[in-house]
């Protein structure tokens, strides 16, 4: 999603999205070892000061982008994917961070067929 083009209601729905850029300042943060965290804490369980991840607070323009889903992918969201960064690059950006590409990858493409066969028929198994 791009920040500056997107509505409030799309922002608001992904607000608690974490963003993952190794060359953002904000993803230089570290976070401690389990136990450090545990023995920093505060009254009521809250992690002392200092010690809370920086990384993945601030939404920001980008060029390229990698889409990636755990479970089941499909070409269908593929094609919406493509379709969306060709017409983002026709329309110039938005932003005016020059061309974007994006790429998609997930743990497993499966067609209609496989879907209704395969993962639906194991839902409705364990419905009943």
């Amino acid at each position: 999603m791009d920040p500056s083009s997107a509505s409030s209601s799309a922002i608001a729905k992904t607000e608690d999205y974490l963003y993952f850029d190794p060359r953002s300042a904000n993803a230089r943060g570290t976070v401690p070892p389990a136990s450090a965290s545990r023995r920093n804490e505060m009254p009521g369980g809250l992690p002392g000061p200092g010690i809370t991840p920086s990384f993945g607070m601030r939404r920001q323009g980008f060029s390229e982008a990698i889409v990636f889903t755990v479970g089941g992918g499909s070409m269908d969201e593929y094609g919406n994917l493509q379709e969306w960064t060709r017409r983002v690059n026709k329309e110039g950006g938005g932003s005016g961070m020059g061309k974007r590409r994006v790429v998609y990858g997930s743990t497993e493409l499966i067609n209609a067929e496989e879907f209704l066969s395969g993962e639906l028929r194991m839902l409705g198994s364990e419905c009943s």
